[in-house]
C-alpha cells in the first residue's frame, strides 16, 4: 500500500511523462499492485487515477470495482482469482470467498497450475446456485 500511495500523486500528475511511469511503476508492483489496487480507497482519486488503476486492474482481474469490498463480494470475481497464477492471490481469494459464503470452499490454492482450471470451474458450479439470481438464468 505504500509504494502505490507514492505511485499515485504520478498517475494524476500534469505530465504526460510522469504519468506513464507512474502506471509503468504499478505495472512493475505485479501482484503486489493488483491487491493493493483492490484495498485502495477509491473516494479521493482523480479521475486519471482512477481511469489508470481500472486499466490495471482490468488487464489482471477481468473486472472493476468501485471498492475493494466490493470486489471481495463478488463471489464469481474470488473464483476467477482461484486461477491467477501467483499462490498468495489464490490464498487470499480462497479466504475471502470462504468468509462470503460462511462455509470453508474445497479448493488447495497451492495445487499445480494445470490442475487449477478444473478445481476453479469445480468450485464455480457449486457456488453459481447459491447466488442471489441464481435462478434466472437457468433453462427448464
Amino acid at each position: 500500500m505504500r509504494t502505490l500511495a507514492a505511485i499515485l500523486p504520478k498517475l494524476g500528475a500534469e505530465d504526460p511523462t510522469e504519468r506513464d511511469e507512474g502506471t509503468a511503476e504499478l505495472v512493475g508492483m505485479g501482484r503486489d499492485g493488483v491487491l493493493a489496487a483492490l484495498r485502495l480507497d477509491r473516494q479521493e482519486l482523480s479521475v486519471e487515477q482512477l481511469w489508470r488503476i481500472d486499466g490495471h486492474l482490468m488487464y489482471n482481474t477481468r473486472r472493476t470495482f468501485a471498492t475493494a469490498a466490493e470486489a471481495r463480494s463478488d463471489a464469481m470475481f474470488l473464483v476467477d482469482c482461484l486461477e491467477h497464477p501467483d499462490l498468495q492471490v489464490r490464498k487470499a481469494a480462497l479466504r475471502d470467498l470462504s468468509a462470503l459464503l460462511g462455509r470453508a470452499v474445497k479448493f488447495d490454492p497451492a495445487q499445480a497450475p494445470a490442475a487449477l482450471a478444473a478445481a476453479a470451474d469445480a468450485v464455480r458450479l457449486s457456488v453459481r446456485d447459491k447466488l442471489p439470481g441464481a435462478d434466472a438464468g437457468k433453462t427448464r
